[in-house]
């Protein structure tokens, strides 16, 4: 298969920048991307969430809240703020019925952070689903 050439992307960050984001995310919540069993999964995620931070779709926040500027807004809001992670949204994440998909957990535990619910999700394009989706397995393999 030959090799895929795509456009050098439009970085609206340094990497050093983004690294610096996304370190405080890791210390905020004691995100180990090397340890445990998920480990080769974190660092995919963070690759992505590097990318992410880079391109100005995600943006880390010294109080750990994360806003994710849509690139496809589905109405009139760019952007869908995620507060800190608390137990109330990994309970509310947690607590589906193990037969239901990991994307309706994942949705509840984004819809609980950013108070907006599930729902918005199914409204979302494709690169917003993914970036969304890239910080909700980030938060439920932390």
């Amino acid at each position: 298969m030959g090799k895929f050439t795509r456009p050098e992307p439009k970085w609206k960050l340094s990497e050093e920048s983004a690294m610096v984001q996304i370190g405080q995310f890791l210390d905020g919540y004691g995100i180990d991307p090397d340890g445990g069993d998920l480990a080769s999964l974190k660092n995919s995620l963070l690759e992505k969430l590097l990318r992410f931070v880079r391109l100005g779709y995600v943006e880390i926040n010294d109080d750990l809240t994360i806003v994710q500027n849509l690139v496809e807004p589905p109405g009139s809001v760019p952007t869908i703020t995620y507060k800190k992670l608390k137990g109330k949204a990994i309970i509310d994440s947690d607590g589906t019925a193990k037969d239901e998909k990991y994307n309706v957990a994942l949705h509840a535990l984004l819809g609980s952070l950013s108070g907006e619910g599930p729902a918005v999700f199914q409204t979302l394009g494709p690169i917003d689903l993914q970036v969304a989706e890239t910080m909700g397995t980030l938060f439920k393999v932390r």
